[in-house]
């Protein structure tokens, strides 16, 4: 029989790709051989094919579809966060423009109010 490797709980996660928490249910419901040596729980570095959690050809394939699916989706929410980079942009050139456009018709409002002296000039007529 060959020699068995046995891991820390931490490296074993590592190794397994798993959370402490996981692992430390899997090793009590009996789904991976550990011991206990001097106060800490090691766990065998190459459990047999039954003893692991799931069929591992089946995980590796989940695995791989769900990393494709979240570079999908990082993808598009850097695409929705340019798209929304474009609008606030555009947004802001549109109040740009109003903002000049309010600020010439004040121009053109006060450049066409009559001086003051001359309502004084109109009032006085009018009576």
């Amino acid at each position: 029989m060959a020699e068995e490797n046995w891991l820390t709980v931490a490296e074993a996660c590592h190794v397994l790709g798993m959370a402490e928490r996981t692992l430390r249910r899997h090793i009590q419901e009996g789904k991976i051989k550990s011991k206990l040596e001097k106060g800490r729980r090691l766990v065998l570095a190459e459990p047999a094919q039954s003893d692991m959690p799931g069929d591992m050809p089946e995980t590796a394939v989940l695995v791989d579809q769900l990393r494709t699916e979240n570079e999908h989706l990082r993808k598009q929410v850097n695409e929705l966060q340019d798209q929304l980079s474009q609008s606030n942009e555009r947004h802001d050139m549109i109040v740009m423009q109003l903002t000049r456009q309010l600020e010439q018709s004040q121009r053109l409002l006060s450049y066409h109010q009559a001086p003051w002296w001359r309502r004084w000039v109109r009032r006085g007529k009018q009576t």
